[in-house]
């Protein structure tokens, strides 16, 4: 996933994790990751929204991506259909 980010999302902020199963992006302040959700689901691509693991509510434009269940090409897509719904949005 980190090499599919940087070759298609490379303005996109996230640090490779050293353990688990996410990455955490952080999208620009002006896109809110409930309101971008939808349109990513239209395009066959779903995350979970970073307000969603925030006490407070905040961390509206962070997204969490999943790397654990696909293999790389299918990775690969997704992070392809991402962007599309991001140039869209």
């Amino acid at each position: 996933m980190d090499e599919a980010l940087r070759l298609h999302l490379p303005e996109i902020v996230y640090q490779v994790p050293i353990g688990g199963y996410f990455l955490w992006l952080r999208l620009p302040e002006n896109i809110k990751a409930v309101e971008l959700r939808p349109r990513a689901k239209s395009l066959g691509v779903d995350f979970r929204q970073g307000n969603l693991f925030s006490s407070t509510g905040t961390a509206q434009n962070y997204i969490r991506l999943c790397f654990a269940h696909y293999d790389e090409a299918h990775i690969e897509q997704g992070i392809v259909r991402l962007k599309e719904c991001l140039a869209s949005h």
